[in-house]
């Protein structure tokens, strides 16, 4: 046991960091603090965190093996707080894997257990539902451009338009401050505030630009990349079209950089200048 609760008259509890309540501190000086080995971690906990001594003995014992093997050691914890334990685990694993099932499934399982949560952790869940199902999802199962349908006939020439996922990321950081008024966690300042600016940046300057070879590339490093993810996820087949979506777009990249695509046809989506020599035909590659 790595965490562990100290109450008044209790035995010096051999670990490596102690919990003891404010309101018995006299006695923890008195008791236990000139026998507590140099290296053992000490924290106070204050009345408004009584109700949640579980919750930090979890993140205690996360702190002090972030490998999280302490879930299958033997455990003062009970059977509820495992529980939690496993699925934010799991919910962190879902989501920097991106797999935006798994990461549903976990919410939903944390969902049961919110009358044992932090408020911060309820409105942290009730965010990140919204995150994957707006967010992550759209960009792994729909058009990795988003383009909303009623611009379609626009669409051609997509590098000219914004993307709906960079308005919906524009929407989850408008989110995310709702969720939490006043100050933002520090831990969701350093993860998903961030990682949500620099994907809306990089939806906004990497595709939204007017040279049409450096956004056909941009958008094949994106189909790549998410063939990779599919692929890990073990979404073979999404996988393969998205490997060759990728080379569709880089080869029209290069044919665009190499001024062979005529921009004014095909409603600004180009067509080639040169004939391929297959009776006359030309072809139009649309995007």
């Amino acid at each position: 046991m790595t965490v562990a609760l100290w109450t008044p008259r209790a035995p010096l509890p051999t670990v490596q960091s102690i919990l003891y309540k404010s309101d018995d501190e006299a006695a923890f000086v008195e008791q236990v603090r000139p026998h507590v080995a140099p290296e053992t971690r000490i924290y106070k906990v204050l009345p408004n965190g009584y109700p949640f001594l579980e919750l930090l003995s979890l993140y205690l014992h996360h702190l002090s093996d972030p490998t999280d093997a302490w879930l299958d050691a033997p455990t003062s914890i009970s059977t509820d707080y495992l529980w939690i334990a496993r699925n934010f685990v799991r919910l962190r694993k879902a989501l920097v894997s991106w797999d935006d099932r798994g990461a549903l499934g976990a919410l939903a399982a944390l969902e049961k257990k919110q009358s044992l949560l932090h408020p911060d952790q309820n409105r942290f869940i009730d965010f990140c539902k919204g995150f994957v199902s707006r967010l992550i999802q759209p960009m792994l199962w729909g058009s990795p451009l988003m383009l909303t349908p009623a611009i379609l006939t626009k669409a051609k020439a997509w590098w000219l338009l914004q993307s709906d996922l960079s308005r919906e990321a524009s929407q989850q950081l408008q989110d995310l401050r709702s969720h939490f008024p006043g100050q933002l966690p520090n831990v969701l300042q350093a993860s998903f505030h961030r990682w949500l600016t620099d994907r809306k940046t990089w939806l906004d300057t990497r595709l939204f630009i007017a040279k049409q070879s450096d956004a056909l590339r941009e958008a094949s490093a994106l189909c790549h990349g998410l063939a990779h993810i599919h692929y890990s996820l073990q979404r073979y087949s999404l996988a393969l079209l998205y490997c060759h979506r990728a080379t569709d777009l880089l080869l029209f990249s290069e044919c665009a950089a190499a001024g062979l695509v005529d921009f004014t046809a095909n409603n600004g989506g180009g067509e080639l200048k040169v004939s391929l020599g297959l009776d006359g035909m030309r072809p139009t590659p649309t995007l």
